[in-house]
């Protein structure tokens, strides 16, 4: 993204100010300066910063969930980012909050499409979070139906097979919303990117 902004669009040097996973879509916030990422950076630690997430998982989840626990390494996968979310405190474990709001449920599909708002910024918040709570994100080779499915992705690489059996070629997450209140300007932003192409087809 950073080769696309600075060297492509020809828009200078660009400061990242939060990251997404890999496979996830949608919004992301740049600087143009480095004082500028430092103070939205600061908004992000301090929670002022309000995201919204679109996401598609396996499986019937009630018409609102709020998940609020405790989140981590999951000590007992073999993949060392794998993350898990639990009610209790465990082992340097980080308090996590997100909320679940089903917009719709496809039953020849058994798919539930979600609107996810996470209040705190955890790695694989999301996806940990409903897999722990039995529901596993379409695509995903991490929380999926195997953990193996991601090591043999990184071994083989994308296949149409691997797809299949996860129910798409990446993880059905995308980034929907971004807002936040800019204490220099003085302003509210609100940042949106529609659902990708690949996505809309899994919304009923």
């Amino acid at each position: 993204l950073l080769n696309l902004l600075e060297n492509e669009r020809g828009i200078g040097t660009c400061y990242p100010v939060h990251r997404l996973d890999r496979e996830t879509s949608g919004v992301m916030l740049f600087a143009k300066n480095k004082e500028y990422q430092l103070l939205l950076q600061s908004l992000f630690e301090t929670r002022e910063v309000k995201k919204v997430y679109e996401v598609f998982v396996f499986g019937k989840l009630k018409d609102s969930v709020i998940a609020e626990g405790f989140i981590g390494r999951d000590s007992k996968s073999e993949i060392r980012k794998k993350q898990k979310f639990a009610k209790e405190f465990f082992d340097q474990s980080k308090v996590c909050f997100t909320e679940f709001q089903n917009l719709g449920y496809d039953t020849e599909k058994d798919t539930s499409h979600l609107l996810a708002k996470p209040s705190t910024g955890r790695i694989h918040q999301i996806r940990a979070t409903l897999y722990s709570l039995g529901f596993r994100v379409g695509g995903d080779k991490l929380y999926g139906k195997r953990e193996s499915a991601f090591l043999d992705f990184v071994k083989l690489g994308e296949s149409e097979t691997l797809s299949i059996e996860l129910g798409h070629n990446r993880q059905a997450l995308h980034a929907k919303e971004i807002s936040f209140f800019d204490p220099i300007a003085q302003k509210e932003f609100l940042f949106v990117a529609p659902l990708t192409k690949d996505l809309c087809h899994l919304s009923k």
